[in-house]
């Protein structure tokens, strides 16, 4: 699948997908938010673009919800792996991140917290994290940024302690065989193949294909992009700003979501 847009929606983003070698039609995916993981280092750097799909199940009556009463709405969420970048240089992964923060509305980048110079380097990138004033011209931004889209669209950078080896794969392993529950039945969500969803959701039309492979080899630079990006999204939260009565999952045909 070809990633074409993404759009800000009442409860959160909306991407648009080309289907098919012969692109025969669009395939929409919502998402709550999106994010990107880093792993950086001197000599290899990669990144990974994940979503959260987020099902809810709210039974309060209209007024309930106006006057903020009745039982709390139930919610599920798995984790959707969308893109990824790697480069051998720093400076060349830290012009990826801008691009995919653009492309995906991403708001946060959660990565490692040293080598110090490396992350000072991405926190204080303009165009990433934030924007000068002289930049707060449209034309301008294009001009310094093919694939500007917002001067709101800004990603924070959250780092944390680099993991050990055996965090990492086993956090991940864990995330790959868990699947995602149904908040209306609280048994496990299954796509239209009839097989449960994992939490970490790694579909095959997805430009993923280092990212899976990194996992079957065990590579560290992407399963650690991968680590730190799933954690720093399983860990926190952004509740739909609206929901419906009741959800019903109705997975895509090709995709299973």
């Amino acid at each position: 699948m070809k990633h074409l847009s993404t759009f800000p929606v009442a409860n959160g983003l909306r991407l648009h997908y080309l289907l098919g070698k012969d692109h025969e039609g669009v395939f929409p995916l919502d998402l709550g938010r999106t994010a990107i993981g880093l792993s950086l280092e001197e000599k290899a750097c990669f990144a990974v673009v994940m979503g959260e799909r987020i099902l809810s199940l709210d039974r309060r009556t209209e007024r309930e919800r106006r006057r903020g009463g009745g039982e709390m709405p139930l919610y599920g969420r798995y984790f959707v792996v969308l893109d990824e970048a790697e480069t051998s240089m720093p400076q060349e992964m830290i012009g990826k991140l801008i691009e995919l923060k653009d492309e995906y509305r991403a708001g946060t980048v959660y990565g490692p917290d040293r080598p110090v110079h490396l992350v000072e380097s991405v926190r204080g990138t303009e165009g990433l994290t934030h924007y000068l004033p002289e930049y707060q011209d449209s034309r301008l931004a294009v001009a310094q940024w093919p694939t500007f889209v917002d001067f709101d669209i800004r990603a924070g950078y959250y780092g944390k302690p680099i993991p050990d080896e055996q965090t990492v794969h086993r956090d991940l392993e864990f995330g790959l065989s868990s699947h995602a529950k149904d908040p209306k039945t609280g048994k496990p969500l299954n796509g239209m193949d009839g097989k449960p969803i994992p939490v970490i959701n790694l579909p095959v039309e997805m430009d993923t294909l280092k990212t899976r492979s990194g996992i079957r080899q065990a590579y560290m630079p992407s399963c650690t992009a991968l680590w730190f990006v799933y954690m720093g999204m399983s860990k926190s939260w952004a509740i739909p700003r609206t929901t419906e009565m009741e959800h019903e999952h109705v997975g895509n045909s090709i995709t299973g979501y």
